[in-house]
């Protein structure tokens, strides 16, 4: 499975997915994270459980809690950037 990242409201890292198939909620999925930095394609491997699944078209979107966070507090300090779950 190929999935798009984001965050929910607590800055927990979540995947969004569209799959042909739709998993049950609270299976353990391992999926692929593809995203674009400084023009590198970047993969990501990546286990999560399912949280939520909407029929879309002919297949199905899939959100995915991840089991770890994609970044550290470090990384995100060097990126120059807050930790997703600050606020101002």
């Amino acid at each position: 499975m190929q999935a798009v990242p984001a965050f929910d409201a607590t800055g927990r890292a979540l995947a969004l997915a569209d799959t042909g198939a739709a998993p049950e909620i609270g299976a353990q999925v391992d999926l692929t994270l593809r995203c674009l930095f400084d023009g590198q394609d970047i993969a990501l491997a990546c286990q999560g459980e399912v949280i939520g699944v909407e029929c879309h078209g002919n297949g199905y979107q899939v959100a995915v809690r991840l089991r770890q966070p994609l970044f550290t507090e470090e990384d995100l300090a060097c990126l120059g950037g807050d930790t997703p779950h600050s606020t101002p």
